[in-house]
């Protein structure tokens, strides 16, 4: 894959409080996100990709590199 996406949303942000970031932290995460178009709400349009990926996970297999 060249690049996986996973949008930041108001569980990331809830995430961020919950394991010990403190709230300006935890803002700042998400004012930039959203000034970005990085930051997901449920009446976002969904995206649209060139291509679509199956992938048997049963064949995947442990790697290490570096």
């Amino acid at each position: 894959a060249t690049m996986g996406f996973f949008p930041i949303d108001a569980t990331t942000i809830d995430y961020l409080r919950r394991t010990g970031r403190d709230e300006r932290t935890a803002t700042l995460v998400e004012r930039y996100a959203r000034e970005q178009g990085l930051f997901r709400t449920d009446d976002a349009p969904t995206p649209t990709y060139t291509k679509r990926l199956s992938l048997d996970l049963g064949t995947v297999v442990p790697s290490l590199a570096g």
